[in-house]
């Protein structure tokens, strides 16, 4: 099999033209795509000359579209890549022509890749131009960083920590979905030898910044992982989340607000919980007989599992009760708003509902009951979308003449404040958390997520325990996917912190290894200078008592943890430890 791109450019797109309008035109869902003012085909056959034929198709149509428009595209934006791992193909002389018209496209002969949305796509997709490339601009720009500072003075290390992730990881992980093979693809796991080297040099110009906590080496690998789990969540997307018209709710249309919104479902607004409680029961007392009134819950179990209920209530009788199983793909968030979904869906089919005016839906998630019937973005965008369109028909359902058209209201209600039937909704929908799920079921932008950042770090913790040097294990050093505390240090403490961590300081082994012959070797109190003197010099212990507790507990602690590295850092400006007991050179004599 062999693939072909070209890819189109819209010449003055944002002048004069709406690109959304080309890009709905040119979109196929097997060979078509498109982002803003750039559109890309791409045709798969068994042979170059099949996918030239459907190529010249699509750049003819694409040409006839741009000329009933009144567009025109970029000629000197015109790409055309051959994928092929066969040697005929790889000469871009010898590869045959995309034609429309007086149009006439060829590969580049100068250059051996393809650039589309900042990625380089070369004709065997080993992806080496590319990283070339990133790592090239990120080492550019981790070489300025680092003449920011050096271990006694400079930049912050937290702030400097920030721009390392900010502009040198994101500069060289750029599109890493796309290049980056994962740990789980069938084949080999790297993209080309090439590849490899960049990184490798990337990783050493980056150690300085990394090392200055504990998870220096983990960085470069949970970025990786990072990316594969987004390319995960970014496939699932289209299965999640419906396509949006960007004009239907168009920035120019007034909103209503949050507090608005808030305001409208009797949200919390600074009351206690048990003040809300007593304002809902006596609410709850002026709703009409007639009127449908749908407490819907959501739940997550321990093991992962989530399922929602509600209940429905007409002139103070229970008429409806329903559990539903959503298995491992939802979070709280999404269970309630779907459990509070399937509770109208139910309300307004039910035959008694040509007698109500309204359909009263509560529930204890605040932010589900503030999105109901508002725009909302993030997970469950559909169920939403389906809950809005649900309201509008509420008015035009079969009723009895005298009865007003009404609407559905959204009530916010105090969970576990002993309100009997939101009680009753909860305990439907833990019931049927437990049980199996029907299949298939999809799962949520918010489940995706939260599963991206626990394969992360999870991943993270497993390089961690095969990679951490030695004697950060003796000290029970871990990794965090937080910053860490002790970037909040000053340099020089902080490096001094390092230097006791590593065995890289002025330490008299590490002097002698590496015969340096004008190093002071010894403390004031006649021991040998070691990374951990500082805990047993009796000079400093008589100046300030140390940290009560077995040595090796406290030293673990010291060195081990954020809350350690600032007690030692205090401990030791209050002894003068390294200006005065243990100076790099002995101090002069008056």
């Amino acid at each position: 099999m062999t693939a072909s791109l070209l890819t189109l450019d819209v010449k003055g797109a944002f002048d004069a033209v709406l690109p959304g309008r080309l890009i709905r035109r040119l979109r196929n869902p097997r060979n078509r795509f498109g982002y803003a003012d750039d559109a890309a085909n791409l045709a798969i056959s068994t042979s170059l000359a099949t996918n030239c034929e459907a190529l010249s198709d699509s750049l003819q149509e694409a040409l006839n579209w741009g000329a009933a428009e009144g567009i025109t595209f970029a000629p000197d934006k015109y790409e055309l890549l051959y994928f092929s791992r066969h040697k005929a193909d790889q000469e871009p002389t010898c590869t045959p022509l995309v034609k429309a018209g007086s149009i006439t496209i060829s590969e580049n002969t100068k250059r051996l890749y393809l650039r589309w949305l900042g990625i380089l796509f070369d004709k065997k997709l080993t992806f080496k131009w590319h990283v070339g490339e990133t790592a090239s601009k990120a080492l550019t720009v981790a070489n300025a960083l680092r003449s920011l500072g050096n271990t006694v003075r400079g930049v912050k290390p937290h702030l400097l920590q920030q721009a390392v992730s900010a502009c040198v990881l994101h500069k060289a992980y750029y599109g890493a979905e796309t290049w980056w093979p994962g740990r789980t693809r069938p084949g080999p796991s790297q993209t080309s030898n090439r590849v490899g080297e960049h990184l490798e040099k990337l990783t050493k110009i980056e150690w300085p910044f990394l090392q200055l906590s504990a998870y220096g080496v983990l960085i470069p690998i949970t970025h990786f992982e990072d990316a594969q789990n987004r390319s995960l969540v970014m496939a699932d997307k289209p299965a999640v989340l419906p396509a949006i018209n960007p004009l239907q709710y168009a920035p120019w249309h007034p909103r209503e607000s949050r507090e608005n919104a808030q305001a409208r479902i009797g949200a919390p607004m600074g009351r206690t919980k048990e003040q809300a409680a007593a304002d809902f029961a006596d609410f709850q007392r002026t709703i009409p007989s007639s009127d449908i009134v749908i407490f819907s819950d959501g739940s997550r179990l321990v093991d992962g599992c989530a399922g929602g209920g509600y209940i429905g209530l007409q002139a103070h009788h229970q008429f409806l009760r329903s559990s539903l199983s959503y298995g491992h793909g939802k979070e709280i968030f999404d269970a309630e708003a779907e459990a509070a979904l399937a509770g109208a869906q139910a309300a307004i089919a039910y035959p008694t509902a040509q007698f109500a005016t309204n359909l009263w839906i509560c529930l204890d998630n605040l932010e589900v009951a503030t999105r109901l019937l508002s725009p909302s973005t993030g997970s469950s965008q559909e169920i939403f979308e389906s809950f809005r369109t649900l309201a509008a028909a509420w008015p035009l359902r079969k009723r009895l003449p005298h009865t007003k058209g009404g609407s559905i209201q959204i009530r916010w209600v105090p969970g576990h404040a002993k309100i009997p039937e939101n009680e009753a909704a909860d305990l439907a929908a833990k019931e049927e958390a437990a049980s199996i799920p029907p299949a298939p079921h999809k799962s949520s932008y918010a489940s995706l997520k939260r599963y991206s950042k626990t394969q992360s770090l999870s991943a993270a913790q497993s390089q961690w325990q095969k990679v951490a040097p030695q004697s950060y294990q003796d000290l029970e050093i871990t990794t965090s996917p937080k910053r860490p505390g002790e970037l909040q240090l000053n340099r020089l403490d902080l490096s001094r912190i390092i230097a006791a961590r590593t065995g890289h300081g002025d330490f008299a082994d590490y002097h002698e290894r590496f015969n340096h012959d004008d190093a002071h070797l010894l403390c004031r109190c006649g021991a040998r200078k070691a990374p951990l003197h500082f805990f047993f010099c009796h000079i400093a212990k008589r100046r300030a008592p140390r940290p009560p507790g077995p040595p090796s507990e406290v030293i673990s602690f010291l060195l081990g943890t954020a809350k350690g590295a600032q007690k030692l850092a205090t401990w030791l400006a209050e002894t003068h430890f390294f200006e005065d007991i243990c100076p790099r050179q002995p101090l002069l004599s008056t």
